[in-house]
């Protein structure tokens, strides 16, 4: 069927299609991609993946994506992953295509192990709010403080 849309893992061949969509992706939250599609295929392919990609794609084109990232809850002795990024190409939007993505990222987790799949949101984002509530997830309440540190670069101490 022509004009089916189809869910697999992501491969190597489509990793300059997957940086486009990034790039869009940051673009839309005001933010500029610096995408290494040697970094990215090191993260997706290499023996134990950092993260795990799959994409939705149209006559075998990619026209979406999403990415999961290994998650843990040790004091309950339970693996999850985060949805940390998808995505669907503008014209394609409205058909369903994101909901298939999280579909396959939650059938991913299950074959993994993962007893749950988090995904997260802007404030204002009340269609995508609404849209994963209706595939089953609930909201979470919001976690304490976090913080963030650069290590690419000297320590400070502080000071």
């Amino acid at each position: 069927m022509p004009n089916t849309i189809v869910t697999r893992p992501a491969q190597r061949e489509d990793l300059p299609q997957i940086s486009a969509m990034i790039e869009q992706l940051a673009n839309h939250h005001d933010d500029t991609a610096v995408v290494d599609i040697e970094v990215l295929s090191d993260l997706i392919f290499e023996q134990h993946p950092w993260v795990f990609a799959s994409v939705a794609t149209l006559r075998q084109k990619p026209i979406g994506y999403v990415v999961t990232c290994p998650l843990i809850q040790l004091q309950w002795s339970q693996k999850g992953v985060d949805i940390h990024h998808l995505f669907v190409d503008a014209a394609h939007r409205g058909q369903g295509v994101g909901k298939q993505l999280v579909r396959t990222a939650i059938e991913d987790a299950k074959t993994r192990g993962c007893t749950y799949v988090t995904i997260g949101t802007a404030h204002d984002n009340t269609a995508a709010q609404a849209a994963y509530q209706a595939m089953g997830f609930t909201q979470l309440a919001a976690p304490g403080p976090r913080f963030r540190i650069r290590v690419d670069g000297p320590l400070s101490n502080g000071n």
